[in-house]
């Protein structure tokens, strides 16, 4: 059984479809959400359950425990073992690539994502507004209470960042809130600042400016070629632009200086902007491009594909193989399943083995 609390399906948690997840049928799967607003539809549940996550919880433990008989803990060791050994190895996982990156210049996002996990509060409310951030960002911070992490909704978005800390800091006043903004969405939604400043609510906004949409390396010919340039305005100083509001600014080149920065806005008391040059040029940080496009790649041929560009599919696990071929399907493109283990350098017979033994059918 699978039961979700406050967690509505999107694309960050694969819809919970195969081949990420067990298929319905194999799982069970039962849904507590505050509002039927928020329940995901399209989830084959058991059960959907309306209330508070809190409230409703209690009385599931309550229930549990008349049915035993006992309110004594069941134990459960090799489950919690097994819980134990994946937190470490996710973390474990999470700091080499961490050392790989680190100090780099421009300072590379994964450790920018790690400077504002280490230096928020644990109760900061963290705004997702950057679509190449959004994903580094996600896998650093730890949700303590409900609506802590906002973002825009099921598909990741960018532009809302500054209204979202605007309500947030009127619904929460006294606590953090931090929104993390890449350029595009700054230049979207930026003069929404002085609003902020206007009505002093004291927000962090923290500007990703690595001068492109979606990362420096990956939207130039090798992803979309004749499309013109995705690059922005190289060197825009976004702190100078806000200073004269009456923000509270920041600009960050070096890595030893983001949570000395970071740390100088949280105590400011004001609206604050920090501009870090920052990059997120890696394999891993392509996957959500490779998704996104993988029917323009499967038009072209792989022939037409350069070597560069080959070898972030090559970088590819099998289930990820598998996640892009059904991001094809989700959009509308059939694409045989020979051509995506061509692509990515895996067998097709595992594909195919991997595709059953997960329930995804295709």
């Amino acid at each position: 059984m699978v039961l979700l609390v406050g967690l509505r399906a999107g694309e960050l948690e694969s819809w919970f479809e195969p081949p990420d997840w067990p298929a319905p049928g194999a799982t069970c799967y039962v849904q507590i959400q505050e509002t039927a607003a928020d329940l995901w539809w399209g989830l084959d549940s058991e059960v959907d359950l309306i209330g508070s996550s809190r409230l409703v919880l209690g009385q599931l433990l309550d229930a549990v425990r008349e049915r035993r008989g006992t309110a004594d803990p069941v134990s459960r060791p090799e489950w919690i073992a097994e819980l134990d050994a994946a937190r470490a190895a996710f973390a474990e996982n999470r700091a080499a690539h961490l050392e790989v990156v680190r100090d780099r210049t421009p300072i590379h996002t994964w450790e920018l994502a790690q400077a504002i996990a280490d230096e928020a509060d644990p109760d900061a409310t963290i705004i997702y507004d950057s679509y190449q951030g959004s994903l580094y960002l996600t896998d650093a911070v730890k949700a303590l209470r409900p609506a802590q992490i906002l973002d825009a909704g099921p598909r990741l978005a960018l532009g809302q960042g500054v209204g979202m800390a605007f309500g947030a800091g009127i619904a929460r006043p006294g606590g953090q809130v931090i929104s993390l903004i890449g350029d595009g969405g700054i230049g979207l939604a930026g003069m929404d600042i002085e609003t902020l400043t206007r009505y002093d609510v004291p927000a962090v906004l923290v500007v990703l400016n690595n001068s492109s949409w979606g990362g420096n390396s990956l939207m130039r010919e090798d992803m979309q070629p004749d499309i013109g340039s995705w690059d922005m305005t190289p060197g825009l100083r976004y702190d100078e632009v806000f200073a004269p509001f009456g923000a509270h600014v920041e600009h960050v080149e070096d890595a030893a200086d983001l949570r000395p920065a970071l740390r100088r806005a949280l105590d400011s008391g004001k609206v604050a902007v920090i501009d870090v040059v920052a990059d997120s040029e890696s394999i891993e940080a392509s996957v959500p491009w490779l998704r996104l496009k993988i029917g323009e790649f499967y038009s072209r041929g792989i022939d037409d594909l350069s070597e560069g560009l080959v070898a972030h599919f090559r970088a590819l696990s099998r289930v990820e193989a598998l996640r892009l071929h059904k991001s094809a399907l989700d959009n509308g493109t059939r694409i045989p399943m020979s051509f995506i283990a061509e692509l990515c350098g895996h067998p097709e017979s595992e594909l195919d083995a991997l595709a059953t033994t997960s329930g995804y059918r295709y």
